[in-house]
């Protein structure tokens, strides 16, 4: 659904029925449920719907917890295995773009070396 931008793409009556389709086309494929770091940056809500659990139903995780750094930039934490039964992080927050916080990426990278730490996944930290 080509448009110069995010308001004029929303204008569209068939948006919100083909980026459903589109994301899960996309993130239910076998491709992607092999990857045990997953980190999504999504512009609003529109986009990646945290609150409503399409992040769990689309990467089939589990809600862990909210992470809030500094006290404003929310980071979304989920749990689950892939397909290959390891364990995988899905993280969401929100796009960099719309974000006053410089040290939302250290965080980040904290949050996944723990979690590459704390599952014996040392070879993803090289």
């Amino acid at each position: 659904m080509p448009a110069p931008n995010n308001s004029r793409a929303k204008e569209n009556p068939k948006f919100t029925e083909e980026l459903i389709r589109r994301k899960r086309d996309f993130f239910k494929q076998d491709f992607i449920k092999k990857f045990q770091v997953i980190v999504i940056f999504t512009a609003d809500r529109m986009y990646m719907e945290t609150y409503r659990g399409e992040v769990c139903d689309l990467f089939e995780v589990n809600f862990e917890t909210l992470h809030l750094h500094d006290g404003k930039s929310k980071i979304w934490i989920n749990m689950g295995m892939t397909i290959g039964n390891e364990p995988k992080i899905v993280i969401h927050t929100r796009h960099l773009s719309q974000l006053n916080d410089s040290n939302l990426i250290p965080e980040l990278g904290k949050i996944i070396s723990s979690f590459l730490l704390e599952n014996g996944i040392s070879s993803l930290l090289k």
